[in-house]
């Protein structure tokens, strides 16, 4: 018996299946490029103003809370005046548990004593709320003015640690499959389902062929002739 088909026969390149394969292992590896490209952080800026107006008694203190934006990157201004001297405290104030709803977080930004007008900068972290505490020191009932004004550059979005992980490993199986998918069809034998079924053909009989065998048992009794 011979062999038919080992004669320069070879795996048949199956175009689809490299194509789908391609098409696979080119997604899983875009998702894992575009997960390590950097972000751009593109600026979002945010403003928020806010005023205090009041009208405060001699010896005691008002207290006036501003909301802002928080943000890693501000641009903040406080003015205020007064109908009279007075005192005047500018906090950054954090949440505070109950009862109370906020707290001062360490010393004053700004101090002024006795004086009737102020102003305040900064650039760099701001808080979500600041508070102005006013004391009359001018023995007579006296107006008063804040104005706050920011300028926030609002943080670029990220995603959670959690999901790039997944994107990461989703991105990776995608390219893994993808680059069988083409090995299987570069190199899978065409025959590679049919042997040993019903109508394999592999192996075919050769009538003329003795495969190399010399019978003996030809010719007349006694020996060949």
């Amino acid at each position: 018996m011979r062999d038919k088909r080992s004669k320069g026969l070879g795996p048949a390149v199956r175009a689809g299946l490299v194509a789908v394969g391609a098409a696979i292992a080119i997604v899983g590896a875009g998702i894992v490029v575009a997960v390590g490209l950097p972000v751009s952080e593109a600026s979002h800026e945010s403003h928020s103003s806010a005023s205090a107006i009041g009208t405060v008694s001699p010896g005691s203190w008002y207290t006036f809370t501003m909301n802002a934006t928080a943000a890693n990157q501000a641009t903040e201004s406080f003015s205020w005046s007064a109908s009279g001297p007075v005192e005047v405290d500018w906090y950054a104030v954090i949440p505070c548990p109950t009862p109370r709803t906020w707290c001062f977080e360490g010393g004053a930004l700004q101090s002024w004593s006795d004086n009737t007008s102020g102003h305040w900068t900064d650039n760099g972290a701001a808080s979500p709320i600041y508070c102005v505490r006013v004391n009359d020191t001018a023995g007579l009932t006296l107006n008063f003015t804040g104005d706050f004004e920011e300028s926030a550059v609002d943080p670029p979005m990220h995603l959670p640690t959690l999901v790039l992980a997944w994107l990461v490993v989703g991105g990776s199986l995608l390219a893994g499959i993808g680059g069988i998918g083409v090995y299987l069809g570069l190199f899978l034998p065409t025959d590679v389902y049919r042997r040993g079924g019903a109508n394999d053909d592999e192996l075919i009989d050769d009538p003329d062929d003795d495969g190399g065998i010399i019978d003996d048992m030809h010719g007349p009794p006694g020996g060949r002739a």
